[in-house]
């Protein structure tokens, strides 16, 4: 068993625009209320909460609403997109054809371009009921809008018999329709490569505007320097076409733009100047121009596009990783209560019998397979899960369980290893509180044997102090000894003198 599931946190909900500028203008009626009268402080502090709760079940309603529009089926956007595709076909057939643009002439496409405007425009009211005013602040919305405004405009202009270049601006304007195919096809997944190539390369139009300024400059520079270094009367003298390619700053950019490209550079450009005119500055100018602009600056371009694409992928999977997983666990949570109501004696565990009449019922096989797993997979489970061999599973011990085994590295093999690591850790927390009880146990043992040495050593000490003490009467007993013995020899030796008194 392990420790008990956490509960998943319910993530934020966007509010949408209009709900915002709702909540703005609520909050300063309430506001105005508190700062004027006192007494209405308490019921507008009711209305506040109310008001919020209000705003929270609204955005709710609107991204269900948003979710379940017409707008947000994929039925819809992948007929708008084969609509689309139509149009430019046919956009393509009218000019091919080159019937002119006088409207009994071409009547038939006439007819065909105010039906797609129709239906393009039905579309753009259709998001516009949607999202609401949010419609605009996607760009691809407010391309289309653009488009749509060129295509009406177009159609007047063709009922008034008017040829000139705002039609053909408006032909034009349709052929960009098409990339919107990609943003149609964004859920599906055949069609992936194509939606992540047009995204990556509108995300980055940004930094490649930016780039291909830069472009543009390093052009400029190239051109003037290739100028200065042509700029003797060799050049003009033996190179036939010297004006063509470098006759002004203009010629010379473009002169440029057909070295970097590798537009016949050599043969055209190059040769001439080097063997006809012995010019090597020039040569090495148009090298230079192909390393920064070439090798340098369009393959940062095509880098950066890459790079976004890369991004985009990323953002792709994240965002399909976090729906799946919430929707994985929105299955495990199921599946928990699916446990609580088959457990028959209400002691919050399944045995054998209770797991094995759950997992056979219709709905939980389903959702293990929703999970990846098999019904005789699961079969096995109970006893990988019971860890701790009470016959028995907690629900913890259950949802923690399919938890480990689903995946990628699933089956019998990683599921015997798991348990086998959970019992051998069950058997290792069991021997760590023995060798801590027999730790205890000897440091008493210990702390007995130190006073039982400090004893001893006290009376070891108390034995040298005795010894000493008797050698030291024995050395007096001896010297007392050797005095008597000394004395008694004296006395039997030695005599007292006779002395006469008269």
């Amino acid at each position: 068993g392990g420790g008990r599931v956490r509960p998943r946190r319910p993530s934020p909900t966007k509010l949408p625009w209009g709900a915002m500028a709702q909540l703005v203008e609520k909050v300063k009626i309430i506001v105005n209320r508190l700062s004027v009268k006192k007494e209405y402080r308490e019921d507008s502090y009711k209305e506040f909460a109310t008001m919020l709760e209000t705003l929270g079940i609204d955005a709710v309603t609107d991204k269900r609403r948003i979710e379940t529009h017409i707008a947000s089926k994929p039925v819809f956007n992948v007929t708008i997109a084969v609509l689309i595709i139509v149009s430019v076909i046919i956009v393509g057939v009218e000019l091919d054809m080159n019937i002119g643009y006088k409207l009994e002439e071409r009547l038939g496409f006439f007819l065909a371009d105010v039906l797609f405007t129709l239906i393009f425009f039905i579309e753009m009211l259709l998001r516009q009921n949607q999202l609401g005013w949010d419609f605009f602040l996607d760009p691809w919305n407010f391309f289309d809008y653009a488009l749509i405004v060129v295509n009406c405009a177009d159609v007047v202009a063709d009922v008034l018999n008017s040829v000139g270049g705002g039609a053909k601006v408006a032909t034009g304007m349709r052929i960009i329709r098409l990339m919107r195919v990609a943003r149609h096809t964004k859920g599906l997944r055949p069609l992936l490569g194509m939606y992540m190539v047009v995204q990556g390369m509108v995300e980055s139009l940004k930094t490649m505007v930016w780039t291909g300024l830069f472009l543009v400059i390093m052009t400029y520079v190239f051109a003037i320097s290739l100028m200065t270094v042509v700029d003797t009367p060799v050049v003009w003298e033996r190179m036939t076409e010297s004006q063509l390619y470098m006759g002004s700053v203009y010629n010379s950019m473009m002169t440029i733009i057909q070295v970097f490209t590798l537009d016949d550079w050599a043969s055209d450009i190059a040769r001439p100047l080097l063997f006809d005119a012995h010019n090597t500055p020039a040569v090495i100018v148009l090298i230079l121009a192909i390393i920064v602009c070439n090798y340098g600056i369009l393959n940062l371009i095509i880098a950066l596009m890459v790079e976004r694409m890369s991004v985009m992928r990323k953002d792709i999977e994240a965002g399909n990783g976090k729906i799946l997983s919430r929707i994985e666990q929105g299955v495990l949570t199921s599946l928990g209560n699916d446990f609580r109501r088959y457990d028959s004696d209400r002691n919050s565990e399944l045995d054998h019998k209770e797991f094995m009449n759950l997992i056979r019922q219709p709905e939980t096989s389903f959702k293990l397979r929703l999970l990846g797993f098999r019904l005789e997979e699961a079969e096995s489970f109970f006893h990988i899960m019971d860890a701790d061999h009470s016959n028995s599973i907690s629900p913890e011990e259950f949802i923690q369980g399919l938890n480990r085994v689903r995946g990628l590295a699933r089956g019998a093999d990683i599921c015997s290893l798991i348990s086998f690591v959970q019992r051998q850790s069950l058997r290792a927390r069991d021997n760590v509180h023995i060798i801590r009880n027999l730790s205890r146990q000897a440091d008493k043992i210990q702390e007995r044997l130190n006073e039982i040495g400090k004893r001893l050593h006290d009376e070891i000490h108390e034995r040298n102090d005795r010894k000493q003490r008797s050698d030291d009467l024995w050395d007096q007993a001896q010297a007392r000894t050797g005095v008597i013995t000394n004395l008694d020899k004296d006395r039997r030796v030695q005599f007292p003198s006779v002395r006469h008194s008269y």
